[in-house]
């Protein structure tokens, strides 16, 4: 498995990915028919900040980070160099194989290197793999908040 800064050669794999686990239906995801767009997925791609995980030449797994906006909804060190992880993906047929946790921890690494100090995220309580895999990363619960017509829990994990 390795992870890296996506390419433009990975958009169409990207954008199939992304596709098939919009209309996945997962019990607690927030994702709909509508997110995360293709035009989400090309901006994160053009602005380098979209991460891909492969096996044998194929991506299965990615994940975007953002200008940190949990800072926003619950306490904590706003002065801290951060960024905020969003748009974590599977591929569907790769999952339930703990591969999320290789592309966080992976990912995580490579954002220390890129000079962040704290990552943070929102997670609905109710999308319970993804709880489960934020808090096994070392991901810890700062507050929750409402934004996007959602409940989330904000979590953190200083690197």
């Amino acid at each position: 498995m390795t992870v890296r800064h996506a390419e433009m050669a990975d958009l169409r794999s990207l954008l199939e990915m992304y596709r098939d686990l919009r209309t996945m239906g997962l019990q607690g995801c927030t994702w709909s028919e509508a997110y995360p767009s293709d035009e989400d997925i090309q901006k994160d791609l053009c602005s380098s900040r979209l991460y891909v995980m492969e096996t044998d030449g194929r991506l299965v797994g990615a994940l975007a980070t953002e200008e940190d906006e949990v800072m926003e909804l619950a306490p904590c060190d706003a002065k801290a160099a951060s960024c905020e992880i969003s748009r974590v993906a599977i591929c569907r047929e790769m999952q339930g194989r703990g591969l999320c946790r290789i592309l966080l921890s992976e990912t995580l690494s490579l954002l220390k290197k890129e000079g962040y100090e704290v990552i943070r995220l929102l997670v609905s309580p109710d999308n319970i793999p993804a709880v489960r895999a934020y808090l096994h990363a070392g991901f810890q619960p700062i507050g929750e908040a409402d934004k996007y017509d959602v409940h989330w829990i904000c979590c953190e994990k200083w690197l």
